[in-house]
């Protein structure tokens, strides 16, 4: 079984688990969770829909919440990105002053303010912002992708209590068959070989109620690590449920978002090279300090001031013009991967909906000609056996039929699920939902 037919069965499981827990309330046994160790039995979180289930992934996850943390911390880059630098101050005492026409020079103090070239300060502001929007993004493209595992387990629990309910009924009818082998045999008419095929068929079926019981436990499990606190599954009915959807929202993909960002940040880049071969400016002011002398003559110790301006010369353009090649490069390559991925996109939706097409064929199949023919031949089998003129072989073969049938629909049902779920996730649906609680 593929990556993708697994994940498909996981979904509509969960979809099952509340359906049958609610229709089968007897049948709805909920493993106890613990009382101590990491969790304490206040912490366990109660799920009842899928808009909580996204919620409680939204809200507990740790490893989301740590994205979205320095979202946030990258989002103060831009208080401080493009900033001038700190002006420089200096200060220089002359022990054996030159003499200057003016006096002895004893002091001299300075300041020289960089100014970077005009639209470089807003060009770096704007990438900060940029870098913000992405981590954002990628914070939201982990939920989804959690929320996504969690709805695939969701979709496996609902399924596989559709098959227990199936595996149910059948006890249920092997139950009464065996009823009427006993009594058979008590008049003479059967045989006990008869009542202990029935009842190893019954233990067989057993086993397989405490396989599905541990597959429940354990996607339930595996929900609980997705939203890291223990939890309760009360949903009445499949998540997502709603009409398929037939086009593909590009724009709510917050994954391609990403790549279209990571492109719009290196040709801002690019801009930025530009900017470093254009030169910057210092401005300068001085002030000396000045004694008189007796030479010469003329010198008052009159004290002097000086302003000046000073350019950067960007003697270093080889290089820029190498990584602005690089960049180049790298936005092309983001080109081809952004075209790449829609183009995946969009086939992973055709071929998706190709296969939904073709479940629900199926199922139409079994529920319009293989399970009306099964009940015609389960219905002449059950009246051979109970008059004496059939074998317990032909009718346990006949309810096999039956059985089989009714767990293949269960299992197209849960691919079926899981498409859904593949198809809001390819669509943007799904993230459309988590940007909800977000």
């Amino acid at each position: 079984m593929s990556v993708s037919q697994k994940s498909q069965v996981m979904l509509l499981a969960g979809l099952l688990l509340t359906s049958v827990a609610s229709s089968n309330p007897s049948h709805n046994r909920h493993v106890p969770r613990p009382t101590s160790g990491l969790y304490a039995v206040a912490d366990t979180v109660t799920i009842t829909s899928a808009t909580d289930l996204v919620r409680a992934i939204v809200a507990s996850n740790y490893r989301i919440r740590s994205a979205q943390t320095l979202a946030e911390a990258t989002s103060n880059k831009r208080d401080y990105a493009g900033v001038y630098p700190d002006p420089t101050f200096m200060i220089s005492r002359q022990p054996f002053p030159a003499m200057t026409a003016m006096g002895k020079p004893v002091l001299e103090l300075g300041v020289e303010q960089m100014i970077p070239y005009p639209g470089k300060p807003a060009l770096m502001r704007n990438m900060a912002d940029i870098e913000t929007v992405m981590g954002f993004d990628n914070s939201h493209t982990m939920a989804v992708e959690t929320v996504f595992e969690a709805q695939i387990a969701l979709n496996e629990i609902f399924t596989l209590h559709r098959v227990r309910g199936v595996i149910i009924g059948f006890q249920g009818r092997l139950d009464g068959y065996e009823g009427l082998a006993i009594r058979k045999y008590e008049v003479g008419e059967g045989n006990q070989q008869s009542v202990l095929k029935l009842q190893l068929e019954r233990a067989r079926l057993d086993q397989n109620l405490l396989a599905i019981n541990k597959a429940i436990e354990a996607n339930t499990l595996a929900i609980a690590r997705l939203v890291q606190q223990p939890v309760k599954l009360e949903i009445p009915q499949p998540p997502l449920v709603g009409a398929q959807p037939d086009e593909i929202d590009f724009d709510s993909r917050s994954d391609l978002r990403v790549l279209e960002k990571s492109r719009e940040l290196a040709s801002a880049r690019n801009d930025l090279l530009n900017y470093y071969n254009r030169p910057d400016f210092a401005v300068k002011l001085n002030w000396m300090g000045i004694v008189a002398s007796e030479m010469p003559g003329a010198s008052d110790g009159r004290d002097v001031f000086a302003v000046g301006l000073g350019i950067r010369i960007p003697i270093g353009q080889a290089g820029n013009r190498a990584r602005v090649q690089e960049n180049e490069l790298q936005i092309q390559a983001i080109d081809e991967q952004l075209e790449s991925s829609k183009r995946t996109i969009e086939a992973l939706f055709l071929e998706v909906q190709t296969r939904n097409e073709f479940d629900r064929a199926l199922i139409a199949h079994i529920e319009s000609s293989l399970l009306p023919s099964v009940g015609a031949l389960l219905e002449t089998s059950v009246a051979s056996y109970s008059n004496g003129q059939g074998d317990l072989l032909d009718l346990l073969d006949s309810e096999r039929s039956r059985f089989q049938l009714e767990k293949e629909k269960v299992d197209i049902l849960g691919r079926l699920g899981e498409g859904q779920i593949m198809l809001d996730r390819i669509s943007g649906r799904l993230n459309r939902l988590v940007s909800e609680q977000f």
